[in-house]
């Protein structure tokens, strides 16, 4: 029996008979049509609810969107003044053009330039400045030659044995006649010949002009009709600068032979001005540096302006200290003027020690300049200063130490008088005494002169040097007295006369 719905449609009736003969009903359920309002009230739900999320999701974005995002850099330009706008803008412009910038692609390079190595940049530097140093050693090398003494002799087989020293020479100055070279008189001293090694390699004859004998310092000259044309413009006078400026820690550099290789150079520093070397009438400063150098090494010491501010002289180091050792250029000029010159040296012939304030207060001694020795036939010793004296005024200056003597002392020509004040140890104490003393020359002798011209050798112009002495001291009548002068002596009849005053002092 088949039950079925009113309301269901009707189904659609199959008959299947089967191999038998019996027959079966077989029905279809058809789905009922689509409900087109629920659907399209469905859709319109899901865009409105769609239409609410995207403004709230559009919402929140906006005030959330600056939490955790990086800002930007921004970096100010410089303000650049009217002045220098112009030479920016070249430089920016010069620098744009060099490595291809463009302003389109300007922040793309300046991401591309590789990191600077502080280790590289150091290095650059280190070489720049070294090639700065040679470049000023170079430029004081023009005015360095080198001088060598050449002796020759035979022995028993007469066979000629040479023998030759070198040093190197600064030249001073240029006189119209000769260029005047000054050097060490240990290089020339006894030498049958003179030949000076020009700045690029001329050799050239020069002869002795004059030397002082306390420092050993030498002027040679080398007649400019020796000298080739081509070559004197490569030879140039020396700058001589201010040695008063130098102090512990500035930079020099040894030109020169300071290893005892011509045309070498080192650089290094100054370690001390304070070292003092004590010579006859006077003292001079000593350069001490840490520029390593041989014993027979020589030349200039020269600043960082090319300025010649020290002589080296290796003779003058204390205690062979291996190191470059100079006298101060500036204390040297006044000397290097007279000899250049061919002038008479001024001498009294004493040398003593400086007794200063602090010395003073501790041993009771008179502050100024112990007399440690009076040299033979001195114009002091004529005069009647004896060892033990303490010079404690020169005319008329009550500050005196050897440095100022010395000073005063080379203002002063053979012949000029200088008055002395001393205080001298009695059994009472120290009792003054004043002196008027002539001063005398210092006469230096060099077996290179025999072999001079005629007319130019120092003998001869000492001897017009004494001569002018003995005229203005007044004592042309007197042989002893011109006797004492070519010595370098004060004329020795002065003394009594001179010790007259001292003695009434001493009564009193």
């Amino acid at each position: 029996m088949n039950f079925m719905n009113e309301q269901d449609p009707k189904p659609e009736k199959k008959i299947e008979e089967s191999e038998d003969g019996y027959s079966f009903m077989n029905e279809t359920v058809k789905p009922p049509p689509p409900d087109v309002t629920k659907l399209r009230n469905r859709i319109l739900k899901l865009i409105g609810a769609g239409a609410v999320f995207g403004l709230a999701a559009g919402l929140i974005f906006r005030f959330t969107s600056g939490i955790g995002e990086q800002s930007p850099v921004r970096i100010p330009e410089d303000t650049v003044s009217e002045s220098t706008s112009e030479s920016a803008e070249s430089q920016t412009e010069s620098s744009e053009s060099s490595a291809g910038f463009t302003d389109s692609d300007e922040s793309a390079d300046t991401e591309s330039v590789p990191p600077v190595d502080p280790a590289e940049e150091a290095l650059d530097h280190y070489k720049l400045a070294y090639e700065k140093i040679r470049e000023i050693a170079e430029t004081a090398q023009s005015s360095l030659v080198t001088v060598s003494g050449i002796t020759s002799s035979e022995d028993w087989f007469h066979i000629t044995d040479t023998d030759s020293r070198s040093a190197s020479g600064l030249v001073i100055a240029e006189n119209g006649q000769s260029l005047l070279i000054l050097t060490d008189h240990r290089v020339v001293d006894g030498a049958d010949r003179i030949a000076v090694t020009l700045p690029g390699g001329t050799i050239a004859d020069a002869s002795y002009l004059k030397h002082d004998p306390v420092t050993e310092l030498t002027i040679i000259r080398v007649p400019l009709s020796e000298i080739p044309a081509k070559d004197r413009s490569r030879v140039t006078t020396a700058n001589l600068g201010n040695s008063y400026g130098v102090s512990h820690g500035s930079p020099v550099i040894a030109v020169g032979a300071p290893i005892g290789e011509p045309d070498s150079f080192a650089f290094g520093m100054i370690l001390s001005t304070s070292g003092i070397r004590t010579v006859t009438d006077g003292e001079y400063n000593l350069f001490a540096t840490d520029i390593n150098g041989s014993s027979n090494g020589s030349g200039i010491l020269i600043n960082l302006d090319g300025q010649v501010v020290g002589f080296i002289l290796q003779e003058f180091a204390p205690n062979d200290s291996g190191s470059i050792t100079a006298l101060p250029i500036s204390p040297l000029k006044s000397l290097i003027e007279l000899l250049s010159n061919n002038k008479p040296l001024p001498y009294i012939g004493i040398e003593g020690q400086n007794v200063s304030h602090a010395v003073s207060q501790e041993t009771d001694i008179p502050e100024g300049i112990y007399v440690t020795s009076v040299a033979a036939d001195s114009p002091a010793l004529a005069t009647g200063l004896m060892p033990g004296d303490i010079i404690v005024s020169v005319d008329d200056s009550k500050t005196i130490s050897l440095r100022l003597l010395h000073d005063r002392l080379m203002n002063k020509a053979p012949g000029d008088t200088m008055k002395i004040g001393i205080q001298r140890l009695g059994a009472g104490g120290y009792v003054d005494f004043t002196f008027t003393l002539s001063v005398g020359e210092a006469i230096a002798t060099s077996k290179s002169t025999e072999s001079q011209p005629s007319g130019s050798t120092p003998a001869e112009s000492s001897e017009t040097g004494s001569g002018q002495t003995k005229s203005e001291s007044g004592d042309s009548g007197s042989s002893e007295s011109a006797e004492s002068a070519s010595t370098g002596s004060a004329p020795a009849e002065s003394a009594p006369a001179e010790s007259a005053p001292a003695d009434k002092k001493a009564d009193r």
